[in-house]
């Protein structure tokens, strides 16, 4: 198992999150670097996203 501590901020002191994902090392196996970075990130992306709220702030047409 591989562990990747990961942290996400909003550019403000204490506006930050941490955690940390677990990865089996056989998803990376015989994978380029390039190909587990993508891996990686992906897990990370999707634990992160537990502390984000997405919204529509504003809808219109666009009359072009």
């Amino acid at each position: 198992m591989l562990n990747v501590d990961w942290k996400m901020t909003i550019g403000f002191p204490g506006a930050e999150r941490e955690g940390t994902v677990e990865i089996e090392l056989a998803e990376l196996e015989g994978k380029s670097e390039a190909e587990q970075d993508e891996i990686i990130y992906k897990a990370i992306w999707e634990d992160a996203m537990q502390y984000v709220d997405v919204f529509p702030t504003r809808k219109y047409k666009d009359e072009a």
